[in-house]
């Protein structure tokens, strides 16, 4: 016989304080399979090209990220926000140089010295945003 207002659970099923956890998708609710159906429907492609710069822009954000890391380590990037968005914008900047310029940086190494020799410490997203606006713009001559 079941104790008085408690309900039975499914087999398998775990306490209220062992709720399912945020995956890395965002919310439990997110994987739903109602969610996870639409997810997988195959999407009309505009061209393979919209396929390619995106590939391009994945591989150059994580060139960016890894010759971003020391300098973050080094305490030239005030926090993780400002080191993501300082990624973010460094990647866009490089992309945009190559697309409207037709140049491509080789080794990013050397470019993200120079970019932390010439703008000192990172302490802001507004800060980030300008430093890395005026860098490219003298680094461009």
């Amino acid at each position: 016989m079941e104790a008085v207002g408690r309900r039975k659970r499914p087999h398998g099923s775990s306490t209220i304080g062992d709720a399912p956890k945020k995956s890395k998708r965002g919310t439990a609710a997110a994987n739903t399979p109602e969610k996870s159906r639409d997810h997988h429907k195959k999407r009309p492609s505009s061209s393979s090209s919209s396929s390619l710069d995106k590939k391009a822009k994945l591989k150059t954000a994580d060139l960016v990220v890894k010759a971003l890391v020391p300098h973050f380590k080094a305490g030239m990037i005030a926090s993780k926000e400002v080191f993501k968005f300082t990624a973010r914008e460094v990647t866009h900047t490089l992309l945009l140089r190559e697309k409207s310029r037709g140049e491509s940086i080789r080794d990013l190494d050397a470019y993200s010295a120079a970019l932390f020799d010439w703008t000192g410490i990172i302490l802001s997203e507004e800060d980030a945003k300008k430093k890395i606006a005026d860098f490219d713009a003298s680094f461009a001559r």
